[in-house]
């Protein structure tokens, strides 16, 4: 079964590869501590990681979640992830990170999102949610049928979260803008491997990406 569905989209552009991703405005790392998933501390940006170690973890759900009140049954819900994870949360913890801290702040992904009973398919789980980040409509985009599609664990080997990726080629024109924001994405940008090889990206996705690029050669 898989949780996430998402799409690799690539385009020629003056005789060089490049890929589609999106710009987060929070990085997946940290999201995934504050509903109690695995997250790798690596991958939070300097910001995230100054919050955790400044501000009390309930103050940052409350504020992540926009919430101005909070039930009981939440206060049990964000202390069993504090629990969970007060080696990595610790103060000794954090400004280790802090101080080794080796990735920018730009925190990229791969346009991808949780499948929904109302979705149908894994395909139109990524579809939706290609067309909700990246704010380009699907007709611009092909799936490649050339491509088996690729499945990787979210973050660790032993995560039982999978995501199904789909390859797509871009038609659109060339004309079209990648800069557009929501409350979850920045902006976007093509980038080709050689940039995509040196910015904050999930170690999985930039090893997906990495392979596919060599099956484009």
């Amino acid at each position: 079964m898989f949780y996430g569905a998402g799409i690799i989209c690539y385009k020629l552009d003056n005789g060089e590869y490049k890929f589609l991703l999106v710009n987060k405005s929070y990085s997946e790392s940290f999201r995934n501590c504050l509903v109690g998933k695995n997250f790798d501390p690596e991958y939070l940006n300097l910001f995230e990681l100054y919050m955790f170690y400044k501000y009390d973890f309930k103050d940052i759900y409350m504020s992540f979640f926009d919430k101005k009140d909070i039930t009981e049954q939440e206060i049990l819900y964000i202390e069993r992830i504090k629990k969970k994870n007060e080696i990595i949360l610790s103060k000794e913890s954090l400004m280790s990170y802090i101080t080794l801290h080796k990735y920018n702040d730009n925190i990229w992904d791969i346009p991808k999102g949780h499948v929904t009973f109302f979705d149908g398919s894994n395909e139109e789980t990524a579809l939706r949610e290609f067309e909700e980040e990246t704010r380009i409509s699907r007709k611009n985009i092909l799936i490649d049928e050339n491509f088996h599609c690729r499945f990787i664990n979210r973050n660790y080997p032993d995560d039982d979260y999978k995501i199904k990726y789909y390859i797509a080629k871009y038609i659109g024109p060339d004309t079209e803008d990648v800069n557009k924001s929501s409350d979850e994405i920045m902006y976007s940008k093509w980038m080709s491997i050689y940039e995509i090889r040196n910015i904050s990206i999930n170690h999985n996705q930039k090893s997906l990406i990495e392979s596919i690029f060599n099956e484009l050669l």
